[in-house]
C-alpha cells in the first residue's frame, strides 16, 4: 500500500493482492516499525464495515472504514478509485482518496511487481 498526505488529505494506492486481501478478508494494512514493541509502530488499516465511510485514529493506527457496497463494487470492477469526504469533530474535513496502483511508465517492472497494468501502456 501506498499511503500519500498532503494537507487534509489521505490517499492510498493498493496493488492487486491488497485489493483482493481486502475484498476477502474485509482488512488490509500497512505498518512502519520504529522498534519492536507495538507502540513503536504506526499502522494505516482499511476495513470493509456494514455503515458509512469513518477514519478512526489513535496514538498507532489511522484506520479507514469503507462501506461493503463502496469496497465490493470497487473490488469486482474496473473502477479505478473512490474519493470521499470525512468530518472531523472539529468541523474540518479530511479527503480520503483510495486507489489501485498502476505501473508507471517510466520505472522497470520489478519497482512495480502486483501493480495494475497501466491503461497508458502502449502495447
Amino acid at each position: 500500500m501506498k499511503i500519500r498526505i498532503q494537507g487534509n488529505s489521505l490517499r492510498f494506492r493498493l496493488k492487486q493482492f491488497e485489493v483482493e486481501a481486502l475484498a476477502e478478508k474485509k482488512i488490509v494494512k500497512e505498518v512502519i516499525s520504529f522498534g519492536e514493541e507495538e507502540k513503536y509502530q504506526l499502522q494505516f488499516v482499511l476495513q470493509i464495515v456494514n455503515e458509512e465511510f469513518s477514519l478512526e485514529q489513535k496514538t498507532t493506527f489511522i484506520q479507514l472504514n469503507i462501506p461493503e457496497n463502496i469496497a465490493a463494487e470497487w473490488a469486482s470492477t474496473e473502477l479505478v478509485g473512490f474519493e470521499q469526504n470525512i468530518r472531523t469533530a472539529k468541523g474540518k474535513e479530511i479527503n480520503i482518496l483510495v486507489e489501485k496502483d498502476f505501473k508507471c511508465l517510466t520505472r522497470s517492472d520489478e519497482e512495480e511487481v502486483d501493480s495494475y497494468p497501466n491503461p497508458m501502456k502502449q502495447c
